[in-house]
């Protein structure tokens, strides 16, 4: 038997269901092409994971360890891991999966190597999660209209001091 906290609560989530609802419906989804792997087309996806570094004077800086771009029809562009150029003092390996294992024998993330993923972006338009993490470890900018970041997007958003965090995070993976 449900009483009325509880009736509001079920009532505020199918709100919140038929919102994001809605808004997919203005998403156009569609399913790997075959043939369509090898290209970039317009959009791609990306994910960064960084390591935290002692740069040159001492001080902490996020760096570039693995980034992960998939294009429109979810097929892998580049899935490239980096060693950093400075010490890592943390590799935040509960967030980033990053051991120290994994890239000791892997390039060093360079200028060439920025140079590359420059060129590949280039009038393109990048999908991601907090992108200006991403490109801040990348060590370069790119124009705000290329970029559609999830982070900025209300309905994937956290309630601030919702009481039930649980419900809020159900709801954003059923957009994704």
């Amino acid at each position: 038997m449900f009483n009325k906290v509880q009736l509001k609560q079920v009532d505020q989530e199918s709100q919140k269901v038929q919102t994001i609802t809605e808004a997919m419906q203005k998403f156009d989804v569609r399913f790997p092409v075959p043939g369509s792997q090898n290209q970039t087309g317009s959009i791609l996806a990306i994910d960064c994971e960084m390591v935290e570094c002692e740069n040159e004077i001492g001080a902490s800086v996020q760096m570039l360890a693995r980034i992960t771009v998939v294009n429109y029809n979810g097929y892998v562009v580049l899935d490239q891991y980096y060693k950093p150029r400075f010490k890592v003092i943390n590799y935040i390996t509960r967030i980033s999966g990053i051991t120290p294992q994994i890239i000791k024998d892997k390039p060093i993330y360079n200028d060439f190597e920025k140079q590359k993923l420059q060129l590949l972006f280039k009038d393109k338009t990048i999908i991601g999660h907090t992108l200006k993490s991403d490109f801040d470890a990348m060590e370069f900018n790119i124009e705000d209209y290329q970029t559609r970041d999830l982070m900025k997007i209300d309905f994937l958003k956290l309630e601030e001091g919702s009481s039930n965090n649980r419900n809020n995070m159900r709801v954003q993976k059923r957009c994704v």
